[in-house]
């Protein structure tokens, strides 16, 4: 299969915290199971110039709504002042979705972002510096009710949503880590819905991100971004392994298309795990081969018995499966590496076996050729 030339590019007008550096990266994804219908491109964003210019909008102190002059807001992208707050329903229910997304967005663009009551704290902060540079066009997704109600009847007046989804059952409220990865994965679950409904570029933020410039100049500057359909952070090293889904843009992306269906992957790996446990515990299919061959092993600590393959909590799991999902379609394979579902050691001296196994054949070198980026300055 035809590999395309990819480059990357930098630049940045999102915070993040935590040392999150983001790397930005233009490239093409290429799979055989995904079809090749769109440009991907991974980057942070600069500071670019505004738009051209409108009458200045000035964002507004959201806790006093006093309307302190900060920062001037120039140009088409400038919502504040012009979007009423909204109370969305479960969005599960009926075109409840499609409601919120009509009533919150803005010269066809929308942000979202989500928490559970303990991170409204940090998404009432993204909020607030959303507005303080010119963006009102956005909306919060609750995992609860009640956790809505809280961000729509404070001073800062948030407008929100709730979801019931939970994967079918498999990311259950009831549960201590399912409620955890429910938070996690729900976000691939409503940006592959906003892209089905069509019409509306969405950028999708962490609640621990701040705001500190306007994004759109650069997102949609024809030099950098501006034809690229997906953008995302990276964490540190320019490889397709090393993707941070924090910061996430959507432009353009057709239902069906490409970057609808790396999102709906996601969900479905993660649909098999749950729901085909057992195939990743010691009885199981997955790893039977590479424990027989002597290149893996079960963890014995803390196992119930030593060399066990046991079920454990992995952070940011969703990111880990994206990062697998992405460099499938780079290396034009399916490839599960960074997201073990099981515990599990790679005994010393095996990994590049390891890694022939679980990339359908590729050499760790050749795995890592077809996931790299080729970086270039922005002009």
């Amino acid at each position: 299969m035809h590999q395309p030339s990819r480059s990357s590019c930098l630049s940045a007008p999102v915070a993040i915290p935590l040392g999150l550096w983001s790397i930005a990266v233009c490239l093409f994804l290429a799979a055989r199971h995904i079809s090749p219908d769109a440009v991907v491109r991974v980057p942070a964003v600069r500071i670019a110039e505004h738009l051209p210019a409108q009458a200045p909008q000035w964002a507004v102190d959201s806790e006093s709504g006093d309307g302190l002059e900060r920062a001037p807001c120039v140009g088409r992208f400038c919502s504040v002042g012009k979007l009423a707050p909204y109370r969305a329903l479960d969005f599960e229910i009926g075109d409840e979705l499609k409601r919120a997304v009509r009533a919150r967005s803005w010269q066809g663009e929308l942000v979202i972002t989500y928490a559970n009551v303990g991170g409204s704290a940090w998404v009432t902060n993204l909020a607030l510096s959303l507005r303080n540079v010119g963006i009102e066009h956005f909306f919060v997704l609750e995992m609860s009710d009640l956790a809505c109600d809280a961000l729509y009847n404070s001073p800062a007046r948030i407008s929100c949503g709730w979801s019931s989804w939970d994967l079918a059952g498999c990311k259950s409220e009831k549960d201590t880590v399912g409620s955890v990865e429910r938070m996690w994965f729900i976000r691939h679950h409503y940006l592959a819905r906003i892209i089905g409904l069509g019409g509306v570029n969405v950028m999708a933020l962490d609640g621990d991100i701040v705001v500190n410039a306007m994004p759109y100049p650069t997102l949609h500057d024809p030099l950098t971004l501006g034809g690229a359909n997906l953008v995302i952070s990276l964490d540190n090293a320019a490889l397709s392994v090393n993707v941070n889904n924090g910061f996430l843009y959507l432009r353009a992306c057709k239902p069906g298309g490409q970057t609808q269906r790396v999102l709906l992957e996601i969900l479905q790996r993660e649909r098999n795990f749950c729901f085909n446990r057992s195939v990743y515990l010691d009885s199981g299919a997955y790893w039977q081969a590479t424990d027989a061959a002597g290149i893996t092993q079960g963890i014995n600590a803390n196992a119930v018995r030593a060399g066990q393959h046991q079920p454990r909590f992995v952070s940011a799991k969703d990111q880990k499966i994206y990062q697998d999902v992405l460099t499938s379609a780079f290396c034009g394979r399916h490839l599960a590496l960074r997201y073990e579902p099981t515990s599990v050691t790679v005994v010393k001296g095996r990994w590049s076996e390891y890694v022939r196994h679980f990339s359908g054949g590729l050499s760790n070198e050749e795995m890592l050729r077809c996931a790299a980026f080729e970086p270039h300055a922005l002009p």
